[in-house]
């Protein structure tokens, strides 16, 4: 008897699950996403992951581990910070709902405590081809073999997630009660991070790619614990949709009454610009869509869902760019500062690593600097302008050169919204550091996140005052804005917020200007 209790399927050492809360919701695309195998085919570099569903048709595919990951990383930046090295951090919300990390010493073993299914999305979704290109900093022009195109799930792409979450008795030295309710903390504090836009999915999301938000939230709990019923319930009918079981629809998961809302710890800081800008009258905007196209023309601005869009990739190349000028000249004698400091806002150049011979103790860091993708409100895309190649020497058109051309016209009515969020990083201080060297490398981390949130306000200035051209063929005039409005905000414990209205500086701008003096060496401000 005793030897049949030690089995591991015995109920003394199973998980004793209470109660099985199911949360489902409808995921909808805000912007064009890429959920990719990691592997290039013969006609894409970048080709979209999919599988077969349960009618045998081939359908978008959003795995479970694409979930799980956005969830518990949004669960240490929440608490922690973002990138925070959160190894062996006691009671962290990541690990209560979904087990300890990978390498982690003080992993127990213990499953996760969710469950999220595999999603397959609507079988009519559309694809979108794009084609990317590095161009090379100096000449502006083309990498040699650096052309390649993804991918994507079209905007409005809709997959029914489900979740179930698993409320056990305690497995550690904590009340049941406590321990349930934490989880659910977590769980909740998860969702949170699905429904206010904090969460992207898949591949480029710094680039604006991947924005989502749910709708149709249903929950329904099936209590197990000394309840035949809702026992016999779950095995019978556990896996149906809740849709099919006439569970209401709520706006929020938390409104549930198995929730309880408790806001929970937020450490994360960051710096915001949403930005409003026109597009002249008199000018253009010409971003070349690869995907396929109603009326050929040779060259079409690019299109989201119908609709002409600024790409978060092309905004994010130009900022680069020009923000590699400005470092360059308050550098002039420290290239190595200046790309030190461009590579901590844009994320490391691999190219360039590769060529000059990585380090062994050089780190690779990805973009901090989130640029989102948004269409163009009230654009002119209808019109196709001709052009044609002259040969400088006769004065005539050049054989073949004749090219048509479909940009994005502006007019009084256009209107470009931009925003961009620079993530703060989680300061590291090792445990042997002494009280002073904690402070100065305080100050340190201070003053390097002030002068990044300075260089944006610079490429701000640029993009405000038609300085900094986006797009194709700047060369000809196209790609100035005007702007209109800027909304900053400053999201830590001490939030700030300022308004730029008509080109008129806020009533607050001696900060912002300090912001910008911390962008150069503390030795030329003496």
């Amino acid at each position: 008897m005793n030897e049949t209790k030690s089995r591991f399927w015995a109920g003394e050492t199973s998980r004793r699950i209470e109660k099985r809360i199911v949360v489902e919701a409808d995921l909808v695309l805000e912007t064009p996403a890429h959920f990719g195998a990691g592997d290039a085919d013969d006609l894409t570099d970048m080709p979209l992951l999919t599988s077969v569903d349960i009618n045998g048709k081939s359908a978008p595919l959003l795995t479970g581990a694409t979930l799980t990951g956005a969830l518990r990383a949004y669960l240490n930046h929440r608490q922690f910070g973002f990138r925070a090295d959160v190894t062996g951090q006691k009671y962290a919300l990541s690990e209560l709902l979904f087990g300890a990390q990978k390498g982690d010493e003080t992993d127990d073993g213990r499953q996760s405590a969710l469950i999220i299914e595999d999603a397959f999305g609507v079988t009519e979704t559309k694809i979108e081809m794009r084609e990317s290109v590095k161009l090379d900093s100096a000449t502006r022009t083309a990498d040699e073999g650096k052309l390649f195109d993804i991918q994507l799930w079209a905007a409005g792409t809709t997959f029914p997630v489900r979740f179930e979450l698993l409320l056990m008795e305690t497995p550690r030295q904590m009340a049941v009660k406590d321990y349930q309710n934490k989880v659910k903390e977590a769980f909740l504090t998860a969702l949170d991070g699905l429904t206010d836009g904090s969460i992207t999915l898949g591949a480029r999301k710094n680039r604006g790619l991947g924005r989502i938000s749910l709708k149709n939230w249903r929950v329904k709990v099936y209590h197990l614990k000394n309840n035949a019923e809702d026992l016999c319930a779950w095995l019978e009918a556990g896996s149906t949709p809740l849709a099919k079981m006439q569970i209401p629809v709520l706006t929020h998961p938390g409104d549930a009454s198995i929730f309880q809302k408790v806001p929970s710890r937020d450490a994360r800081e960051w710096f915001e610009i949403d930005f409003t800008c026109r597009l002249d009258p008199h000018s253009s905007l010409l971003i070349r869509d690869s995907g396929s196209r109603e009326n050929q023309v040779d060259m079409a601005h690019l299109r989201s869902a119908g609709r002409p869009a600024l790409s978060g990739t092309s905004l994010t190349g130009a900022l680069r760019a020009r923000a590699q000028r400005i470092l360059n000249l308050i550098y002039p004698h420290d290239p190595e500062a200046a790309q030190r400091r461009l590579d901590a806002l844009f994320g490391s150049d691999l190219t360039r690593q590769e060529e000059n011979g990585r380090k062994q103790n050089e780190n690779v860091e990805a973009s901090r600097l989130i640029v989102e993708e948004y269409c163009i409100e009230e654009a002119v895309f209808d019109r196709v302008q001709n052009r044609v190649s002259i040969d400088r020497f006769t004065g005539g058109a050049r054989d073949t050169a004749l090219f048509n051309e479909q940009p994005v016209f502006g007019k009084e009515e256009t209107r470009i919204r931009m925003k961009w969020r620079l993530l703060k990083p989680a300061l590291s201080i090792k445990k042997e550091a002494s009280e002073e060297e904690r402070e100065k490398a305080k100050k340190r981390h201070e003053r390097e996140f002030e002068g990044q949130m300075g260089l944006l306000l610079l490429l701000l200035k640029d993009v405000w005052t038609a300085d900094l051209p986006v797009g194709g063929e700047v060369g000809v005039g196209r790609g100035r804005f005007a702007g209109i409005r800027a909304d900053i905000k400053l999201h830590g414990p001490e939030p700030q917020a300022w308004e730029i209205r008509d080109g008129k500086r806020p009533d607050n701008y001696h900060q912002l200007q300090q912001y910008v003096d911390a962008l150069w060496p503390e030795e030329a401000l003496v």
